[in-house]
């Protein structure tokens, strides 16, 4: 099972998201958009593992305090063409 790490956004952070992919939708053409249910923040990609317990036991015994996220600007990743010597 691939695993990772990520936060889970608010749901009206998660709306302003979804809006901003409705006004987008159009004017790209050749985009992959994320559907609105699997929007996340991803902090650190584990792998493939199985050991889901021990993760899972990990994960839960760190404590941090709630912070704030802001969106300032939209992007998108480049794909770039590999090139065969």
């Amino acid at each position: 099972m691939r695993l990772f790490i990520a936060i889970n956004f608010s749901t009206p952070f998660r709306n302003s998201l979804i809006s901003i992919i409705n006004q987008l939708r159009p004017q790209v053409k050749k985009a992959r958009f994320s559907l609105p249910e699997n929007l996340h923040l991803t902090l650190f990609f584990i792998g493939e593992s199985e050991d889901i317990t021990t993760i899972t036991s990990i994960i839960n015994s760190i404590n941090f305090d709630q912070f704030s996220i802001t969106l300032s600007k939209v992007g998108s990743f480049k794909r770039h063409k590999k090139e065969i010597f």
